[in-house]
């Protein structure tokens, strides 16, 4: 993705139409015009006509139309900065201060560019008033990196993008109450919606690499994909003990691993959120995963996850004889 976002132009939207109709997927398209998946989905759903179709110079002018809309001022000054800083010495939160402007059908910055002035040298000051960290901890989040060396979904190749084959998986991990240390590690194939689990005494790297190693024996492995936990930040050690590459969902985008979290969901009807997880024992978790592996699923045609698994192994193993 570029450093400094520009807006989608038209030579990039006759682009997404035409790979669009050649069915390619969010992510492949991203990659080529070096966005984010999700940005060309945005992109094309936002801009489509009336019956659904996507037509570049059409979405190029429905584009510049929005842009002429009024918007909320993205920068705190003049009066908008004196009303703000009044508010804020009256102990108003920055909802508090949208909200009532809002109310009253007056212009008002957005709560996020409050924040974002109480970052500034100018807005400083007024931090004192907010009753938690606000603006200090925002600006503490974006200058701390959590893990390095990341490289980012948009990188992952078209074969897992749009499931063309077994061994392209997501990855997470699932806990019970914060009290308990203990988590289940779970990783689904993008393709044959195979999952794999392991208990994992915490949810420290070391615990999960050793997890994933357990659960990939015996079955292909090619990508993972996985989310920002600090469980995963030894990901460089992983890749190289698994013979995978692993890659990286943006941070507050969960629908970019959207079947690892439904297949999550599956597991929460045996294991509800809140349930102490210690408890579970490895029979009793070997018991879900594969009541789960053995039901039909629509988008198999009906197939269990254990049924397409299988027979990918059996091809392979069949391939290997005959080689």
């Amino acid at each position: 993705m570029p450093q400094n976002y520009e807006h989608i132009n038209r030579y990039e939207r006759e682009i997404i139409a035409e790979m669009r109709s050649n069915g390619e997927g969010w992510n492949s398209i991203g990659a080529r015009l070096g966005r984010a998946g999700s940005s060309v989905w945005r992109e094309y759903q936002r801009n489509r006509s009336g019956e659904g179709e996507y037509f570049p110079h059409a979405a190029d002018d429905m584009a510049e139309k929005r842009r002429h809309i009024a918007r909320k001022p993205h920068r705190i000054s003049g009066e908008i900065e004196v009303s703000v800083n009044k508010k804020l010495e009256a102990y108003w939160s920055p909802e508090q201060i949208c909200g009532r402007f809002d109310m009253e059908d007056k212009d008002m910055a957005s709560i996020m560019t409050i924040y974002n002035y109480l970052a500034t040298q100018e807005g400083s000051e007024y931090r004192k008033y907010l009753r938690g960290p606000g603006a200090k901890r925002m600006e503490n989040k974006k200058k701390f990196e959590r893990i390095h060396d990341r490289a980012m979904i948009t990188e992952r190749p078209r074969e897992a993008d749009e499931r063309m084959e077994e061994g392209h998986w997501e990855g997470d991990t699932i806990r019970g109450p914060m009290k308990s240390a203990v988590c289940i590690m779970t990783m689904v194939d993008r393709k044959s919606l195979y999952l794999a689990t392991g208990k994992m005494p915490s949810r420290k790297a070391k615990h999960l690499n050793e997890a994933v190693e357990r659960a990939s024996d015996g079955v292909p492995l090619k990508t993972l994909t996985v989310d920002n936990g600090m469980e995963f930040a030894s990901h460089k050690k992983l890749s190289g003990k698994i013979g995978a590459d692993i890659y990286f969902a943006h941070e507050g985008c969960p629908w970019e691993r959207g079947l690892n979290e439904n297949t999550n969901g599956l597991l929460r009807q045996f294991f509800p959120k809140g349930r102490d997880l210690e408890s579970v024992s490895e029979t009793e978790l070997a018991n879900a995963t594969e009541l789960i592996n053995n039901r039909p699923r629509k988008s198999l045609g009906f197939k269990t996850p254990n049924e397409v698994m299988g027979e990918y192994i059996s091809s392979r193993k069949q391939n290997v004889i005959y080689a």
